[in-house]
């Protein structure tokens, strides 16, 4: 039994120095059965996931980890977040959102986004032959 225990205890000495702690760590809690089954799941069925939480969660959330840091702040779950909360998305705003990026075109506010879109129109050459204003509406 002795000889076991060595070899065992060898074995983890031997895991963390290749591997390092966190390996080791993450075997020994399969082994015990504690797989965290939420951070092996594909980013673009997480981030369909996060999309159905509200505002603070997903803030809390990206607290969390590293991974689901990277999933809350990702571009297509605020392009999500962005349409589910506004009427419509036109696509002079999706222009703009992909140079300000969803998050901050969710969070700016319509007075501001009317400048920016104003301002991309002008900047833009074929703003010259666009006819009416493109209102941002609840």
């Amino acid at each position: 039994m002795k000889h076991i225990y060595r070899n065992i205890c060898l074995f983890i000495v031997d895991v963390r120095r290749v591997f390092g702690n966190n390996t080791l760590e993450y075997v020994k809690n399969l082994c015990l059965g504690q797989i965290d089954y939420l951070a092996r799941l594909p980013t673009p069925l997480l981030i369909y996931l996060v999309s159905f939480l509200e505002l603070e969660d997903v803030a809390s959330l990206a607290q969390t980890s590293k991974q689901f840091y990277e999933v809350c702040n990702n571009d297509s779950l605020w392009e999500r977040i962005y349409e589910v909360h506004c009427d419509t998305v036109t696509d002079e705003m999706k222009s703009l959102a992909e140079q300000l990026g969803w998050k901050k075109m969710f969070f700016t506010n319509k007075l501001q986004l009317q400048v920016q879109l104003r301002r991309q129109r002008i900047k833009s050459p074929d703003g010259e032959g666009r006819n009416g204003d493109t209102f941002i509406t609840d």
